[in-house]
């Protein structure tokens, strides 16, 4: 067994990166079955976000896997909660 093997992965977490907080807090669509729809951003600019089949949704997905209001984003200071 080579020796690179037993080399452990090194975990690096969000606060140590330090990274500045810049742009929109926005959902990027990473995988779809429509191809068009790849890539597309949805900015998260209100307090709640809604996301569903249903056409009252801030981020609608045209797919019968997803009910009709699916889920929601809410924001929460500088953080989101998700809700199923």
């Amino acid at each position: 067994m080579p020796e690179e093997d037993d080399e452990k992965t090194r975990v690096t977490g969000l606060e140590e990166m330090q990274l500045p907080t810049t742009g929109d807090d926005c959902l990027v669509v990473i995988h779809t079955a429509v191809q068009t729809e790849l890539g597309r951003r949805y900015l998260l600019t209100d307090a709640v976000t809604t996301i569903g089949r249903g056409s009252g949704n801030h981020v609608v997905v045209s797919s019968d896997a997803v009910s009709r209001q699916h889920a929601q984003l809410e924001r929460r200071g500088g953080d989101f909660l998700v809700s199923d």
